[in-house]
């Protein structure tokens, strides 16, 4: 069976592309409104950026591990990212 084409796959492929565009503009009003959340004086806009980086680049390695039937993995990719 070839999951990549399964219609449960591409509504899969749906929601990660929502998410992802979703979570730019969350992460990016964090950047910019940093100076008004509480936290760690050394943690800079670019820092927030750098995260939803490393995050957005978890979820296509996540879907395609999922897709190989590598469950363990693909969760493990999605526990990293939460």
């Amino acid at each position: 069976m070839n999951l990549s084409k399964s219609p449960s796959n591409i509504v899969l492929i749906g929601i990660l592309a929502i998410n992802i565009v979703v979570t730019l503009i969350h992460y990016s009003d964090n950047a910019i409104h940093l100076a008004s959340y509480p936290g760690p004086a050394w943690f800079s806009p670019f820092g927030v950026m750098a995260i939803w980086v490393v995050m957005t680049l978890l979820s296509p390695v996540a879907y395609w591990l999922y897709v190989r039937r590598q469950f363990i993995a693909a969760y493990l990719c999605l526990g990293i990212m939460h």
